[in-house]
């Protein structure tokens, strides 16, 4: 019998109790529960999430916005979407900032660069930080892109959070 799983994010632990209670009032009791509690250091959903649903996002309007598209090899122009921007910043951002921190993004297969797993800023919320700021500094300096502040309470939570970080490590 496979066990499954319920992530749920709290601010305090009130809000905790309050989400897991709920959370297994629906619980199917013929499963086995698995908790899991972690500190919220690691790279999460909320971080892709932020990453993908706001960065990204705002950065691709942006770019569609002013008609600036990706030109291909073949000179074959193509819009911005967000899987396409970020495989670009993996590759501009993400691979350096992998070799400053010690490791090795790219390995060579047949002539070509294959990203390795480290190639991720998986398991540090501070290395998420430094990544998505160079994404913002990359995107202003080559199209002059600022992403807006988030307007919404989740995207706006999951940007203290990452303040919170960049302070506690700064002191």
């Amino acid at each position: 019998m496979s066990a499954k799983s319920i992530k749920v994010y709290a601010a305090s632990k009130a809000d905790l109790v309050a989400k897991v209670l709920r959370a297994l009032k629906e619980w199917d009791w013929s499963r086995p529960v698995v908790v899991t509690l972690s500190d919220g250091q690691k790279k999460s959903d909320r971080q892709r999430g932020y990453q993908f649903g706001w960065v990204y996002k705002q950065i691709v309007e942006q770019l569609q916005g002013a008609g600036i598209d990706i030109e291909h090899s073949d000179g074959r122009l193509e819009p911005w979407n967000v899987d396409l921007l970020h495989e670009v910043m993996k590759r501009k951002i993400l691979a350096p900032l992998v070799l400053e921190w010690g490791g090795t993004p790219f390995v060579m297969v047949d002539g070509e660069e294959v990203p390795t797993k480290a190639l991720t800023t998986e398991g540090s919320m501070s290395r998420f930080c430094e990544y998505i700021a160079r994404v913002k500094e990359f995107v202003w300096t080559h199209w002059e892109i600022a992403v807006p502040e988030p307007v919404d309470e989740y995207y706006q939570q999951i940007e203290r959070d990452m303040r919170k970080t960049t302070l506690r490590e700064a002191a």
